[in-house]
């Protein structure tokens, strides 16, 4: 599956805290290669403390495109990470799965290269330095509801609403993809 636009979220837990230097789970969309891609880390820092970033990755070099830092985490703790790419703007939420999502994104970043499509994945990381044995990183219930992109033909119920172009226009009842 290659996509420009793409939205996808994944639970996130892990078995220890962070030694040393951190954990970095992450959430990859318009991959197109291990250095070329779009990402959003659940960074697990050694004090105990979390936190949400969002990179563009092109030839292997990352820039980083925005963070929020967000309070302590706990081992066992379930944490919602998602993304969402569309055009040229990426946006970023993380938060405890025990409640109801944000209704804002931490992270709203217009990124600087034409959109690509490409692949999404999740990926698992330890930062240089990171002491940790044996951490394990859980990912879980892994959503990417909305992989397709359609021509909308306007008013044929005859309801008139003006948009700008390129406005995101979001289903109420995605479909689902089995991947």
């Amino acid at each position: 599956m290659a996509v420009t636009d793409i939205e996808a979220s994944v639970l996130v837990s892990t078995n220890q805290l962070a030694t040393g230097a951190w954990l970095v789970p992450q959430v990859r969309v318009r991959r197109q290669s291990s250095s070329d891609y779009l990402a959003v880390s659940l960074e697990l820092k050694p004090d105990g403390t979390h936190g949400v970033a969002a990179y563009e990755v092109v030839g292997g070099v990352a820039t980083w495109l925005g963070g929020s830092a967000q309070g302590a985490y706990e081992p066992g703790q379930w944490y919602r990470l998602r993304l969402q790419a569309f055009g040229d703007t990426v946006r970023a939420k993380v938060w405890d799965a025990r409640v109801h999502e944000y209704d804002h994104w931490q992270i709203v970043y217009r990124v600087s290269t034409p959109p690509t499509p490409g692949g999404v994945s999740l990926c698992a990381s330890s930062e240089p330095g990171n002491t940790n044995v044996d951490p394990v990183i859980t990912f879980l219930d892994f959503e990417v509801p909305n992989p397709q992109a359609f021509t909308v033909t306007r008013s044929t119920n005859g309801v008139v609403k003006t948009h700008a172009d390129d406005t995101a226009v979001s289903l109420a009842n995605p479909s689902v993809l089995a991947l």
